[in-house]
């Protein structure tokens, strides 16, 4: 491969000049003088460029010494120079240099000058030190001595002129590229003046104020929308923006005034500035202020006379910067909008005594309907309480008499229904009505609110009869509260009924929900009065028949139903009867079955206890079905007593009082939560080391890691592998 020296003691010139000639696919070593590379000669580089401008010994002295020797003098030299004085070039020729560069070079009139004269030393056409008469040159009106052959000076300025050949080249293309550049440049000239025509016309067409400020806070643009305060864009033009502002509000929307302010003090939060020195990611949003307006400015889109009235605006701002090619960017000033707000402060202030016009009435509302309570409740208490009282053995009453008095104790139980009604919607509209929505088995819910009814039913002689499957899905509930709706929907299915008529209860379910169906054979409602079933105090016409209501039991179901995420609907023929059905949320959460559970033996479990010693286990579970199985999943274990409690609370004052060997928690419970339990249970010295293993269907990664914090010993999700349970207990229990 072919070598070349390069003596350079510049750092970074040596290394762009190897860069080029490694590129070129030359091998190459670099001296930092010429006395190094006048010693490392031994190697025969077959090419020399050296700067001439070096310590120890410059590229003239080693240009000389190489060509006066007889072993290198056929090695080619190019010396290279900052410097572009004609006496640097004479002394160059008089070294008998080979070629001459000046810095900055052009990288391919480099390579091209080493590429000739490796061609003319392969053709052993470098031309060894000849003796000759010194030749003067006159250049610039000064003589200088050249010693150089003619034959040297004639290849070196061929080589000179090749290269100036091939720098005209590079200057036409870069000149061809140059005008391509200008062309484009025009175009997107002409489509920056259009497109900032468009700019202008756009911002002269914006309602809100926009704005532009230099460094120091005065202005330098204004649409026209400043119109609208009385001034002309050109009056404000160089003015500081405080000129527009209320002298109150200055002080608080100035960085001059707010910044030093803040200097040293630990501000809650970074202060909304008019001529904001922040970036487009932290620019000032929603700052309030008064502007002071001229006469006759337009407020609201009319020409008053006003003087110095003020206007409420709202500006939003950013900071603009420069680029200086340091590290920090130089603020060079602010753009913003300004936005009218006076009628919107005025809206809002109409909209805020509003509210609390409707906040009072509603707060009187609840008041009377407290008042109204008490107030009906005392005398209805005489009234029942009395009623009563009269039909004793002692002073027995005749037929007519017990008739009479039937009729004033029926009065009082419906006026203390109505009563009941009237607070319980108004409790619901208000949103004073709290839920306990969690998973919750409906089957006993249902056959509540069966027994219930069948008393209501037994005297009107209406049959209800309940087709139920063997086993119902969990919903997602209130349970009092869904216990309620069902009880309403079947009271009013038998009082609306037909004498010997029949109700329905069924439960299907449907894609991922529940529907609870109750159907009668009564009278059936008119399609052109059903828009009227959900409102309150409407009977259907049914106001005077007899049958008691108070005319707001479906407006209280509906929104109940619907606040448990539920949804409600009524199905109806004339004639033949009404079907009322709600649908509520399955719980996700699949069931594991008990016959199963019952199936799987805890043999390591059973060989892992003592048998000398009973196991005392704590279950905190509200829901019935769950508790019943752990219990059968636990009692194939001999030696464990399972002890039921359902709420946290409880579990608490059983942990306390009875120190179980192991606590298994349900996290979703009644009052307090498992989690809130278990702080509370390490909290104190007599419980906090009783492990406690969660049981729950709560499965997100955040769930679990809420439950580790608060203290659990363990986390099982529903449904529960009794494999892991068993496994679990056997960690935790102490051996």
């Amino acid at each position: 491969m072919t070598r070349i020296y390069v003596v350079e003691d510049s750092p970074s010139q040596a290394a762009v000049m190897r860069h080029l000639l490694l590129q070129a696919g030359y091998e190459v070593a670099v001296f930092e003088n010429g006395r190094a590379a006048l010693d490392a000669l031994n190697g025969q580089p077959d090419l020399i460029l050296s700067d001439i401008a070096m310590p120890v010994m410059d590229g003239l002295a080693l240009c000389e010494a190489v060509k006066r020797s007889p072993a290198w003098r056929h090695i080619p030299v190019i010396l290279v120079t900052a410097s572009n004085k004609f006496e640097e070039l004479v002394n160059g020729l008089n070294a008998l240099a080979d070629g001459y560069l000046n810095k900055p070079y052009n990288p391919s009139v480099l390579i091209q000058t080493v590429s000739t004269l490796l061609q003319r030393k392969a053709a052993g056409a470098i031309r060894p030190a000849q003796t000759s008469t010194t030749l003067p040159v006159t250049q610039g009106g000064k003589t200088y001595p050249l010693v150089a052959d003619r034959a040297r000076v004639f290849d070196f300025f061929s080589i000179a002129l090749q290269n100036s050949s091939v720098q005209a080249q590079e200057l036409e293309e870069r000149e061809k590229k140059l005008k391509e550049t200008n062309v484009q440049l025009a175009r997107h000239i002409e489509l920056l003046s259009a497109s900032e025509e468009r700019f202008r016309s756009l911002i002269a067409a914006v309602p809100d104020i926009v704005y532009k400020l230099d460094s120091h806070g005065n202005f330098t643009f204004l649409n026209d929308a400043i119109t609208r305060l009385g001034y002309d864009p050109a009056e404000l033009i160089g003015q500081h923006f405080s000129t527009l502002v209320h002298p109150e509000d200055v002080p608080n929307a100035s960085a001059e005034l707010v910044l030093p302010r803040l200097s040293g003090s630990a501000a809650p939060h970074a202060p909304k500035l008019f001529n904001e020195r922040r970036t487009k990611e932290r620019m000032t949003v929603g700052l309030r202020v008064r502007l002071i307006t001229k006469t006759h400015a337009s407020v609201f889109g009319e020409l008053c006379p006003i003087g110095s009235a003020l206007v409420h605006v709202e500006v939003n701002s950013m900071g603009l910067y420069g680029e200086t090619g340091q590290a920090e960017r130089k603020f060079i000033g602010t753009v913003g909008v300004i936005r009218d707000i006076t009628e919107r402060l005025l809206f809002e202030e109409e909209l805020n005594q509003a509210k609390e016009m409707a906040e009072t009435a509603s707060r009187a509302k609840s008041e009377f309907l407290s008042s109204m309570s008490h107030e009906l409740r005392t005398p209805l208490n005489a009234i029942m309480g009395f009623s009563q009282l009269l039909d004793s053995p002692e002073a027995p009453l005749d037929d007519n008499q017990k008739q009479c008095l039937q009729y004033i104790v029926d009065g009082g139980k419906h006026l203390l229904r109505l009563i009941d009604d009237i607070l319980d919607l108004a409790k619901i509209e208000s949103g004073g009505n709290t839920l306990d929505i969690h998973s919750t088995d409906p089957a006993p819910l249902l056959k509540f609110a069966l027994e219930a009814s069948e008393k209501l039913a037994r005297p009107r002689q209406v049959a209800v009869v309940a087709e139920l499957p063997e086993r119902l899905p969990n919903v997602m509930v209130d349970a009092t509260r869904f216990r309620q709706v069902m009880l309403n929907l079947l009271s009013n299915a038998i009082k609306y009924n037909r004498p010997e008529g029949e109700v329905r209860l069924t439960a299907e379910t449907r894609d991922g929900r529940l529907r609870v169906s109750v159907s009668d054979t009564g009278h059936g409602i008119p399609v052109e009065r059903m828009p009227e079933l959900f409102q309150p105090f409407n009977r259907l016409g049914f106001a005077s028949s007899g049958i008691e209501g108070t005319g707001i039991g479906l407006v209280i179901t509906k929104r109940l139903v619907e606040s448990m995420g539920g949804e409600i609907g009524v199905d109806s023929d004339v004639g033949i009867g009404s079907t009322f059905w709600t649908e509520f949320p399955v719980d996700p959460t699949p069931e594991l079955d008990i016959e199963d559970a019952e199936e799987m033996l805890p043999r390591d479990f059973i060989a892992s206890l003592d048998p000398g010693r009973p196991v005392s286990i704590l279950y905190v579970e509200d829901n019935a079905i769950n508790a019943l199985l752990m219990q059968r999943s636990l009692a194939r274990v001999p030696g464990l007593v399972l002890h039921i409690r359902e709420s946290g609370e409880e579990g608490i004052d059983f942990a306390h009082n009875h120190r179980p060997d192991l606590i298994l928690m349900d996290v979703r419970l009644p009052g307090i939560s498992g989690v809130d339990a278990v702080r509370i249970l390490k909290s104190m010295p007599e419980t906090r080391d009783i492990p406690v293993i969660a049981v729950t269907a709560d499965a997100m990664v955040h769930d679990i890691r809420n439950a580790r914090d608060a203290g659990f010993h363990a986390y099982l999700t529903k449904p529960i592998d009794l494999d892991t349970l068993y496994e679990r207990l056997r960690e935790a229990l102490p051996a």
